[in-house]
Parts: structure tokens; C-alpha cells; sequence
């Protein structure tokens, strides 16, 4: 009785922040325990295996076929070890783009680049730093092409291409709503006619869209933080690794994801970015591995018609 007296009253005695701390690093082991060697390997391999169920466009019968392999690899992870299993999943990719060259978003083939990516790292003696090399290459490659084919374009230089976008792209509505002015029904009626326009036998040969108020400032200023933005990325994961800028690149990425995904909702290429990110990241802070998990998770959310809650909220 009396050492169970004495150790209660050395509990009470520690500090509540002290203890909070000590709750803090219990839960902060949780998901660090799933980046360790060979497990952190498999958890990319998964991810990325969510990726193709939940964002694969394709017909339906190589939407089974790449449906029920990838729940196969999630079920038995001995499967993510072999390189065939990641090569016959890349060829399904490729079929799949032959047949919808013509309708898939340019994004989509950044999920097949890195399959065969992981692929190629199996059959290194190395399969972690093998996979790391591959997504700091395809991260850095994937923001050069789209920082310098942007800068090549005169319309999106001078911001022609986000203002059209923000006024009829529905993946922008929530911002262009909030922010730069154009209600839900006029993004609804510049959509009508934007369909109106693309009739092969229609009359309409010009089309009047409804504008906002802070629209052209608005794209003025995403056309050039995307610009900066996506250079940057690319110099930081070009760069060698000697440079030792590995916590400088994650940052840069991330901010990436959590400014432009809010805004435009293309879940399924950040979630690309946030497995090949967490793959070959460096971890030097301690905390970017548990960030691009959390991006993977919480992407979807940025889904939600946050815009017309508002709306609803202020009347």
C-alpha cells in the first residue's frame, strides 16, 4: 500500500506540461513507426496503390483489372517486393493511356512514371534510396517542364490563362467565389455557355462571360506565385544532394500542396506528389514524413464546398 501511495504521489508531482509532452512523443512515434526501412517502403508501395483505385480514369474493363491488382498488393505487401508486380501494373497504365490519350489530364501519366519508377528501384540492392533518387528526379523534372512551358506561353504570362480558368473551371469556384466575386450562379451560367459555344452545329460563335470584381488581380497574382513556386521546386530537387537542402526542398513542396490544392482541387496529382515526396524525403526536421502522410489524407477534404458554407453563414 504504502509503495503504491508513493509512486501516485510521484505521478502528481510531474509538471501537466511535462506530461503533455510526454503524450505528444507517444503519439508522434505511432506514425514514425511506419517510415522505418523496409515498412516505410511498403507504405509508399501502398499509397501509391490507393492512388490508381481512387483516381484511375480508364474504361471499365481495365478499370477492373487495375482494380482488383492494386487491392491485391494492399492485401498481400510480399507482392510490392517484386519488380514484375510493379512492372505489369505500369503496362495496365499504358494501355490505359493509348486508349484515352485524348482525354486524360497530363497528370495522369505522372502516376505511371512512377510505378516504373518502383519498379526500377526493386531491382536495386538499395530499393529505399533507389526509390528516393527516382522521386526527387521526377519531382524535380515534373515543376522544370511546368515552370518553363509556362514561361513560353505568352497567355498564361499575361494572365489570360487563370482568368478564363477562375471563371469556368468548377475546381476553382470556391476561390473565385470567395475571393475574387463571381457567385456560384454565375460560374453555373458561364458554364452553360461555354457548352453553348463547343456545339460542333451550334449558332453561337462568341460567348460573354460573367466577370468578378477581383477576378484579373487574382490571376495576376497566381500566375506568378505558380511560376516562382514550381521554379523554385524544381532548382531545390535538381540540385546534388550534397548541397544538403533536403529540408528547405520538403518545405517548398509542401507549401506547394497545402496553397495550391485548396484552390484547385486536383486531388490525385497531389497525392502523387506526396508519395514521391515521401519517399525521398531526408526527414531532417523529424516532421516532414508525417507531414506528406497527413497531405495524402487530408487532400480529399479540400473537396468540401467550404465556399458555400460561407455564403450560408454570412447570408
Amino acid at each position: 500500500m504504502t509503495s503504491q501511495a508513493s509512486g501516485s504521489v510521484a505521478m502528481a508531482r510531474v509538471p501537466p506540461l511535462e506530461r503533455l509532452r510526454g503524450e505528444a512523443l507517444r503519439f508522434w512515434r505511432l506514425p514514425n513507426s511506419l517510415f522505418e526501412d523496409e515498412r516505410r517502403f511498403e507504405l509508399i508501395g501502398v499509397m501509391t496503390l490507393l492512388v490508381s483505385i481512387f483516381h484511375l480514369v480508364s474504361i471499365p474493363e481495365l478499370n477492373e483489372v487495375v482494380f482488383v491488382f492494386a487491392i491485391a498488393g494492399v492485401l498481400d505487401r510480399r507482392l510490392l517486393r517484386w519488380p514484375a508486380f510493379w512492372f505489369a501494373l505500369s503496362a495496365g497504365l499504358i494501355v490505359n493511356h493509348f486508349l484515352l490519350w485524348h482525354t486524360l489530364d497530363n497528370h495522369k501519366y505522372l502516376l505511371t512514371y512512377w510505378c516504373l519508377a518502383l519498379g526500377i528501384s526493386r531491382l536495386q540492392a538499395d530499393s529505399l534510396g533507389a526509390a528516393a533518387l527516382n522521386g526527387r528526379l521526377l519531382i524535380g523534372l515534373c515543376f522544370l517542364f511546368a515552370a518553363a512551358s509556362k514561361l513560353l506561353s505568352p497567355e498564361y504570362m499575361d494572365g489570360t490563362f487563370f482568368h478564363y480558368t477562375l471563371l469556368t473551371d468548377r475546381r476553382f469556384s470556391g476561390v473565385s467565389d470567395i475571393v475574387g466575386g463571381v457567385t456560384t450562379e454565375a460560374m453555373v451560367a458561364n458554364g452553360v455557355a461555354m457548352r453553348d459555344l463547343a456545339r460542333p452545329y451550334g449558332a453561337v460563335e462568341h460567348v460573354a462571360l460573367n466577370d468578378g470584381p477581383r477576378i484579373a488581380a487574382m490571376a495576376q497574382v497566381m500566375t506568378w506565385w505558380t511560376v516562382v513556386i514550381e521554379g523554385l521546386i524544381a532548382l531545390l530537387f535538381l540540385l546534388p544532394r550534397r548541397l544538403r537542402v533536403g529540408a528547405l526542398r520538403d518545405a517548398v513542396l509542401l507549401i506547394f500542396m497545402f496553397t495550391t490544392y485548396p484552390v484547385a482541387t486536383v486531388v490525385g496529382f497531389g497525392r502523387v506528389l506526396t508519395v514521391a515526396g515521401l519517399a525521398q524525403t531526408e526527414n531532417r526536421l523529424g516532421i516532414e514524413r508525417a507531414l506528406y502522410l497527413a497531405a495524402f489524407v487530408l487532400l480529399p477534404a479540400y473537396r468540401f464546398p467550404f465556399a458555400r458554407v460561407f455564403r450560408w453563414f454570412i447570408g
